[in-house]
């Protein structure tokens, strides 16, 4: 699993980390496994999969790992753990379990977000809660594209450094441009559709979005190359 791989490429090793909304418990299991924490947590709001992950992860035994069940950020303390992943879930509701659970996200020596919807919401709306973004990485898994984060909480840092897509533009790697390139074919062929619409002028404001989101892109692609 590509998103996986990502993810533990962009995480220190840490002596205790937490995946939130854990389902089979393959991300606590991985960091274990490849001694990337010495002890894991793994959250779940749903019974059925929080017993999943503790079939999946019993072979380490408790003394390694604890499955809690909860909502968000609230099984766990603050200080508790170094590392907190949130993978799998929309940027929106990312943005409200940090947002609910913020002393125990700042105390993090870093997050690791992967967004499935609203990357562009959760990118632009994480440094208004005092998330930093250090790095943003990218994979490629059935088809579809992924954006990976990796944050730590310093509002400082955030007030010097107002561009949210300073991250993505820094690392110019080639799964990157090819995103790049899908995105434009995307949006393209969607500004096509919207002007051949039988009355085009009740989807002005969509168009005007699809345009600049294309201007921006096809800047990006220039960098690139």
């Amino acid at each position: 699993m590509e998103r996986l791989e990502k993810i533990l490429s962009l995480s220190d090793p840490v002596d205790t980390m937490a995946d939130i909304g854990t389902d089979h418990g393959f991300v606590p299991y991985t960091f274990l496994k490849e001694k990337k924490a010495n002890f894991a947590i793994a959250t779940d709001i749903s019974a059925p999969s929080l017993e999943k992950a503790k079939a999946l992860c019993s072979s380490w035994g408790s003394e390694k790992i604890q499955c809690r069940l909860g909502d968000g950020l609230a099984p766990l303390k603050p200080g508790e753990c170094q590392a907190i992943v949130i993978a799998g879930m929309g940027g929106n509701l990312i943005y409200t379990i940090l947002q609910e659970g913020m002393e125990i996200a700042k105390s993090c020596k870093y997050l690791i977000l992967q967004p499935m919807q609203a990357v562009d919401f959760l990118r632009e709306n994480l440094e208004d809660l005092g998330f930093y973004i250090e790095k943003e990485d990218m994979a490629y898994e059935r088809g579809k594209y992924y954006h990976i984060f990796k944050v730590f909480y310093n509002p400082d840092l955030c007030k010097e450094n107002q561009d949210p897509y300073r991250a993505f533009l820094k690392d110019k790697s080639p799964i990157k441009k090819a995103w790049i390139d899908y995105e434009i074919k995307r949006l393209e062929n969607l500004s096509s559709f919207i002007k051949k619409a039988q009355d085009p002028s009740r989807q002005e404001e969509k168009l005007e979005e699809v345009e600049k989101k294309l201007l921006k892109l096809r800047e990006w692609l220039d960098a690139f190359c």
